[in-house]
């Protein structure tokens, strides 16, 4: 999981899911099982959304346990909060989750 903040602390927060190995879910209910497709498709989307929304808070949380990269989007954030998270910690991590949202 990790977040990225930018300037207005009272915005609202982009929460965004992700299952990039979906083999650990047997792919149930996957078309596109590639894992290397998947992670271009989430990186893609991030990187849409810091570029291009209004959204001044994004979360995303990666349910599968791949070990998600989240530094490269560092320089397209004026300010950036990288929590780490895996499969049974993101609700751990809800209390941080729940400070950057404020």
């Amino acid at each position: 999981m990790f977040g990225l903040r930018q300037r207005d602390n009272n915005s609202p927060v982009l929460l965004l899911t992700g299952t990039i190995d979906s083999t650990v879910y047997n792919n149930v209910g996957n078309k596109i099982v590639d894992v290397n497709e998947r992670l271009l498709q989430y990186e893609s989307c991030i990187e849409r959304y810091i570029k291009e929304s209004p959204f001044t808070k994004i979360v995303f949380i990666e349910n599968s346990g791949y070990p998600f990269d989240a530094k490269k989007f560092i320089a397209m954030a004026e300010n950036c909060e990288i929590m780490g998270g895996g499969e049974g910690r993101n609700l751990n991590l809800f209390p941080e989750l729940s400070n950057m949202m404020k």
